[in-house]
């Protein structure tokens, strides 16, 4: 993704401890929109109208004096949204697939006005290359005197992994190394809960990734040409940019393929400012989790999340704005959580993830909706740059809960226990003050 790394990757912050607080998509997106946990929005599962849209980024934005431009996939359902909920407040343009879920060929495109584009199976028809069209010209289009906040996307690389007849078979997709990390189609699951101690070997060397490479050539493109016109328009140094994935997955970890799994929490995300933090690229470790997105934007335009629909005051998440300006966070933070609270056939969790300001260190422990719990020292860095044997289990190969416990474990579990009690019911009750300096 040559545009990728020439406007972002190259110049900017890779995250290496993000996370989706859910690991499905609807959840996920109200979780970026909002700032708030998934048990306040009340956008529980893939039913996106399930949210109320009165306060997210956009009537944020909207009010502190931006153009918003939304372009590409919304919430799950959408298309059978009630007619009062098909254009949420804030948005200036809103163009969004017409479906329920997301498509590549065959779709409809509806506008903040209600026209809906047809679109087929034409090539010119692959909803990547048309989010990006309508992308620049919305960008294009955009006040001159007025700041631009566009959130684009894509449907890509969303199953199955459809790329654009131009891309298919494309040679700079054909080495790509198959996603093989040390807990890939995990040997012994004794120690895990029944839906994956009930799940058959992968087999294989890996996770092939061929498909998911292709698709996202036209992502690339994309990219490239939103810059291109930023840049026409002088807006491109002085923007900042945000590449991340819509929510966590597994690609063969723990016999896993899919999304739900609190071992799927981890996605990457990036962010470049070349006007505000220069273009020295860097790694920051620092735990975040989606709902931190809508406080640091609004936080980077001059606004504040809420007061909300649930009567809270301010948002759950908290800005990471000081670390895009390449300064200290400013607040501790002990703990995220994630969750899964859907049912049906999905696995039922709840689960705390400490972070370095933790005094007890790093672990991941989770409750399953059957009483099942696990354990995991998650010190030691990135899974897929570990090794057995060396510190830590950042691959959340051993829960420390099964067997015997030791009882300083015990004591830990306990403690932890409480602390996700607490998050479960969470709500941020006023805003936290900035911090001077």
């Amino acid at each position: 993704m040559p545009r990728l790394n020439e406007l972002i990757v190259s110049r900017g912050i890779r995250f290496t401890d993000f996370h989706s607080e859910v690991p499905l998509c609807g959840p996920s997106r109200a979780n970026l929109l909002t700032g708030q946990h998934t048990h306040n929005s009340g956008a529980r599962s893939n039913n996106g109208q399930a949210l109320d849209p009165s306060t997210t980024i956009a009537t944020e934005l909207d009010e502190a004096g931006y153009h918003t431009a939304y372009v590409g996939k919304y919430l799950n359902g959408y298309r059978k949204f009630s007619p009062d909920r098909y254009e949420p407040p804030g948005w200036s343009r809103f163009d969004v697939i017409n479906s329920n879920q997301g498509k590549y060929f065959w779709y409809q495109i509806r506008d903040r006005d209600g026209t809906i584009s047809q679109h087929k199976t034409e090539e010119g028809d692959y909803s990547t290359d048309v989010i990006a069209d309508i992308a620049v010209e919305r960008i294009r289009e955009a006040p001159d005197d007025r700041p631009l906040f566009a959130l684009i996307a894509p449907y890509t690389p969303h199953e199955p992994n459809l790329p654009a007849p131009r891309h298919e078979g494309d040679e700079r997709c054909a080495d790509v190394e198959a996603w093989a990390p040390p807990n890939y189609d995990e040997a012994d699951v004794a120690d895990k809960p029944d839906y994956i101690r009930d799940a058959k070997p992968l087999g294989g060397d890996g996770f092939d990734l061929t498909a998911h490479c292709e698709s996202l050539l036209s992502v690339d493109e994309l990219i490239g040409r939103v810059g291109d016109e930023l840049e026409r328009q002088g807006r491109l140094d002085d923007t900042v940019f945000v590449f991340i994935a819509d929510n966590g997955m597994t690609w063969g970890e723990h016999r896993r393929v899919g999304k739900v799994s609190p071992y799927a929490t981890a996605m990457p995300a990036y962010a470049a400012w070349p006007a505000g933090r220069g273009i020295e690229p860097k790694d920051d470790a620092t735990t975040l989790s989606m709902i931190d997105f809508a406080p640091t934007f609004c936080d980077l335009g001059g606004c504040q999340m809420g007061p909300y629909p649930n009567g809270q005051l301010a948002a759950d998440g908290l800005s990471f704005a000081s670390l895009i300006e390449n300064e200290p966070l400013a607040y501790e933070r002990d703990s995220v959580l994630h969750a899964m609270p859907t049912g049906g056939d999905r696995p039922v969790w709840w689960s705390v993830r400490t972070t370095a300001d933790h005094p007890q260190g790093r672990w991941h422990y989770i409750e399953n909706r059957d009483g099942f719990r696990e354990l995991y020292d998650i010190s030691g860095g990135l899974c897929y740059e570990w090794s057995d044997g060396a510190e830590g289990d950042p691959c959340e190969m051993f829960n420390l809960l099964a067997g015997d416990v030791d009882p300083e474990i015990e004591a830990l579990t306990e403690t932890l226990a409480a602390e996700l009690a607490e998050l479960k019911v969470e709500v941020a009750p006023e805003p936290i003050p900035k911090p001077e300096g």
